[in-house]
Formats: structure tokens, sequence, C-alpha cells
């Protein structure tokens, strides 16, 4: 994955690549009448013998409530398709 940028409401953060396996963490405080719309966009990096897939990709986020904080796990699978998990906080992923 590579030209990754996370987007919510007016408040953005990205990575130039992001490896098989790479956790990155990413904290977000959108002002309170923001609409908390959480989008990330990125490219595919190629695999090794195959051509780059230029191809702008995005996912939208799952719909989220002003003012409530959440945590939201996003992976990548072989395929190049997005698995999201998201829970209301305090709460626990694992």
């Amino acid at each position: 994955m590579r030209d990754i940028t996370i987007v919510v409401a007016g408040d953005k953060t990205g990575w130039a690549e992001l490896k098989p396996g790479e956790t990155v963490t990413a904290s977000f405080l959108p002002a309170p009448d923001d609409v908390p719309e959480l989008t990330l966009i990125y490219r595919l990096a190629p695999m090794a013998g195959t051509p780059t897939d230029e191809a702008q990709r995005s996912w939208r986020g799952p719909e989220v409530k002003p003012g409530q904080a959440y945590d939201i796990r996003i992976m990548l699978d072989a395929q190049g398709q997005i698995q999201g998990r998201h829970c209301v906080k305090p709460c626990t992923m694992d």
C-alpha cells in the first residue's frame, strides 16, 4: 500500500508506504461541528514481478457520531480489499 492518506473532517495524515504486517496509528480530534467521516485514500504497491497499479482507491469508514471516540482498525487483504472493524471507546478490539 502506498500514497496513503486518511482524512477525518478537515484533518488528514498519511504515509508514503506501508509494508505487509506494518501497523500505524493516527488520532484525530475533529471540531464539534465537523462531520466526523473517515476516508482512506491509497494505491496498491506492486507485488514482485507485477506492473504498478496506478489506480487510486478509497474506502469510507463507518458512520460515527460527533463527540464520540472510536477505535477503527483497517486491514488490507492480499487481494487489495479493505476490511474494517470499529468500536466505541473505551473498548478492546483483541
